[in-house]
């Protein structure tokens, strides 16, 4: 099931017991903060691009195609969300 950005934050926020926000940055002033992370100007650059992308639903699909990949329905955002933060709880 898609989610947004926003969604996510929420589920990580819930997860890990603290506030997680997310604020949705113009491609520009993304790219800068990633090249000031240490990412490549033009690696950056891509990666601006391609979350617009991601953004605008250009990755949706919604066939059902990895359930049937992987023979079992998909994780929910929530499921995989308490399991990553499990994991790092360690």
């Amino acid at each position: 099931m898609p989610f947004t950005l926003c969604e996510l934050a929420e589920e990580v926020s819930a997860a890990a017991g603290r506030p997680v926000t997310y604020r949705d940055l113009p491609v520009t002033e993304y790219a800068e903060l990633l090249v000031g992370a240490g990412l490549p100007a033009g690696y950056a650059a891509i990666h601006a691009d391609s979350d617009r992308g991601i953004a605008r639903g250009e990755l949706l699909v919604t066939s059902g195609d990895l359930s049937r990949l992987i023979g079992r329905p998909t994780t929910s955002l929530r499921e995989a969300v308490r399991a990553a933060t499990a994991v790092n709880r360690g």
